[in-house]
């Protein structure tokens, strides 16, 4: 589907799909009393790219009570109640489409995704100019923001009927301690994977979206609307200071600088929970077990044909020559409870 333009047409006309998103409210009587005690579940997966967070995300979004935005939700993500009644008709025929990153991975209208980083994007201070990445602490404030993401938490669980909050972003890796002032019940699943395979695998997707780009003229501009800055024409380096050329050396910087974060910034903190990817291939019902103990929260039967992907595509591990790369790596593993 293109979504492109209906992504540009509300940003265009921003003032009136807001009025229709709080007329939205009105109609599921979605009503923030208390932003201090908002007391809502909410699971955040994040890590650097292609570290695993969405095949996790999409595990998460199986267990019992959890909720989050799916891709029938777009591309009106502001009015999901109103849209999701004439949705069906929009995206008929459309049951089933691989990933454009070429993992292989099916999405369904049903898979999740980070929608909700739209909102960060209208609310945060020159957002695509870099601050999409900016380190937020418990110091930082925000009002707008914090409202905004409270209303769309709340409106996405009453209409999915849901108790649990899920978040797939990776840009929330610059955000864990600033989300965990406004969301004081919040679990964040930190993705680890084998630091050679997301690279490789970095490398691969970024020459991937340049190939989309040349075929498509759309492709780049919708990858902009959905704040995807990761790989590709439009891609934006989370870290200012690498200016690196060498595709194996720029991400290798990423790899380097976004581990160094959760190694010095998240290590000891509650909730906090490191996952090893890789772990999770070899054996995701053990993992998926541990995750559930963890967070406490149930899982549901349908999670084996999701086991049964993960089994399938199983990537080994590869050996690791750099210093600093084996040294960071070896210490977070130390951390994964699997």
């Amino acid at each position: 589907m293109n979504n492109l333009k209906y992504l540009k047409l509300q940003r265009k006309f921003k003032f009136l799909f807001d009025s229709i998103s709080y007329l939205e409210d009105f109609l599921i009587k979605n009503k923030i009393k208390d932003r201090i005690n908002f007391d809502k579940k909410c699971i955040f997966v994040t890590g650097m790219p292609r570290s695993g967070t969405t095949i996790l995300t999409h595990i998460i979004s199986n267990f019992d009570e959890v909720g989050s935005y799916n891709y029938s939700d777009l591309p009106f993500i502001k009015t999901p109640f109103l849209w999701s009644k004439i949705n069906k008709l929009y995206y008929y025929g459309n049951k089933q489409i691989e990933r454009v990153h070429g993992d292989g991975l099916q999405l369904k209208l049903s898979s999740p995704d980070a929608f909700e980083e739209l909102i960060w994007s209208e609310n945060i201070k020159d957002y695509k100019d870099g601050n999409f990445s900016k380190l937020l602490n418990h110091d930082y404030k925000n009002d707008k923001l914090e409202f905004e993401l409270m209303r769309a938490i709340n409106k996405i669980l009453i209409l999915k009927k849901k108790k649990v909050y899920l978040s797939k972003g990776n840009y929330n890796l610059f955000r864990i301690n600033y989300l965990r002032k406004i969301f004081k019940n919040s679990y964040f699943l930190i993705c680890l994977r084998n630091p050679l395979n997301v690279i490789k695998s970095s490398i691969k997707v970024h020459k991937r979206f340049l190939e989309y780009d040349y075929k498509d003229n759309d492709f780049t501009d919708e990858m902009s609307e959905l704040c995807h800055f990761e790989f590709g024409k439009n891609r934006i380096s989370p870290f200012k200071d690498n200016k690196e050329h060498n595709e194996l050396k720029y991400y290798q910087n990423q790899w380097i600088k976004t581990h160094q974060l959760i190694l010095e910034k998240y290590l000891n903190l509650e909730n906090v929970i490191l996952i090893n990817y890789d772990e999770l291939i070899i054996d995701p019902v053990k993992s998926i077990s541990l995750i559930s103990k963890k967070i406490n929260e149930k899982y549901s039967e349908s999670l084996n044909d999701i086991v049964n992907i993960i089994s399938n595509n199983n990537t080994k591990p590869t050996k690791i020559d750099d210093g600093i790369v084996k040294n960071i790596y070896s210490q977070l593993l130390e951390h994964c409870i699997n």
